[in-house]
């Protein structure tokens, strides 16, 4: 049965967009995109519940990052992806939260990613205390259940800050690096998992796309197209963080499904036991949605385009 899904799966690739190399056991699988194809094995052992999050501890796939990034040259997602991935690895490495934090050539120099490699990987789980305070579990991976949410870092001044902010993964990899800083105590090699992510803005924007940490994820989002607005090709050109079936378009707006199941919509409504992190966040969106539900709308839209239309007069 599974040969039988797999084939025909295969059968509706479109060729091009295939794999660059054959599927030969213990031997490294080339591609130009930042996924693992869904007919290539990546085994992965039980979660266990007290893990935030699992992913493959296989180096089977991998690049070599700058011979990967000459092949995908004049691609706008991958402007300037070294330093933003070094960037994103010395916050990590010195525990700095600031997402602003800038760092100097002389530290990224001392940031190496060991062989020059970076290993990518099929799906993470994550696991999450939902609000009844039991344990649940998203599996994710950049092809069908890429949409996650994370904890938003609004400016202090801002008025009615939503939450949280949304992104779509667009690769699960890790690399192991070396930090040769005068500061740091200890050279040894490091292992350190990361999302590559789309944040739902247009390419020209400095946040459009970026890393996050696994730790940093709350769980997975349920984004819905706006069908109404339909797609447009204005917001990235062509580019390989594209599934080859959305034709290089993207929907004009999304809406966040705070319906999709109890522990999400407690999310919004916020008294969760088991949200304790969010609790004092959701207030404001808890009123706003009262206040919607009265008139019979119940629109979630505060993030680059959502649709907030009905959200406008409050």
């Amino acid at each position: 049965m599974r040969e039988e899904v797999l084939r025909r799966i295969r059968s509706r690739v479109p060729k091009g967009r295939e794999t660059l190399a054959k599927n030969t056991r213990g031997k490294h699988v080339k591609s130009k995109r930042l996924t693992v194809g869904f007919a290539e094995s990546e085994p992965m052992s039980f979660t266990t519940p007290d893990k935030h999050y699992h992913v493959s501890d296989s180096n089977r796939y991998f690049e070599e990052l700058g011979e990967w990034l000459e092949d995908n040259a004049g691609d706008p997602a991958l402007v300037n992806f070294e330093g933003r991935l070094k960037d994103h690895l010395l916050r990590r490495l010195s525990d700095i939260e600031d997402e602003d934090q800038t760092f100097t050539d002389e530290d990224r120099r001392n940031i190496v990613i060991v062989g020059d490699r970076l290993y990518r990987h099929k799906a993470i789980r994550v696991n999450y205390t939902t609000y009844d305070l039991r344990r649940a579990q998203d599996s994710l991976n950049p092809r069908t259940h890429a949409d996650i949410m994370v904890q938003s870092h609004e400016d202090e001044d801002e008025r009615d800050p939503h939450p949280y902010w949304y992104a779509r993964i667009v690769g699960v990899f890790h690399v192991y690096v070396q930090d040769f800083r005068e500061t740091t105590k200890t050279h040894e090699r490091q292992c350190l998992e990361s999302y590559g992510c789309d944040g739902f803005v247009n390419d020209d924007d400095p946040d459009a796309f970026g890393f996050i940490s696994p730790d940093d994820i709350i769980r997975a989002a349920h984004l819905i197209p706006a069908f109404h607005h339909g797609t447009t090709d204005e917001y990235l050109p062509p580019s390989i963080v594209r599934p080859a079936s959305d034709n290089d378009e993207d929907w004009v707006y999304y809406y966040v499904n705070i319906f999709v199941d109890r522990d999400m919509l407690m999310r919004y409504l916020g008294g969760g036991i088991g949200h304790r992190i969010t609790k004092r966040e959701t207030f404001v969106v808890c009123f706003r949605i009262t206040r919607a539900s009265d008139r019979g709308r119940f629109v979630m839209a505060a993030v680059p385009r959502i649709v907030d239309d009905d959200f406008e007069s409050f």
